[in-house]
């Protein structure tokens, strides 16, 4: 993973390489049993052309919090 700024949970991915050597066993195992139970993502409507107010003229990026890019 690319060293990114923070997403929309304010995690960065440099924090998360960080942390990983310390907390990654027990990070995985939360990581996997909310898989399991829990899928989510937030759709944000981005400008294909700068300064558009048409609908056609934008298009969808999902936000995926950090943790799940590792997934």
């Amino acid at each position: 993973m690319k060293n990114k700024e923070s997403n929309i949970d304010g995690i960065t991915v440099k924090l998360l390489k960080h942390a990983f050597e310390t907390i990654g066993d027990k990070f995985l195992n939360i990581i996997n049993q909310s898989k399991e139970t829990f899928q989510m993502s937030m759709i944000v409507p981005i400008e294909k052309k700068k300064g558009t107010i048409k609908c056609e003229e934008f298009g969808p990026t999902n936000m995926v919090l950090s943790y799940k890019k590792i997934l």
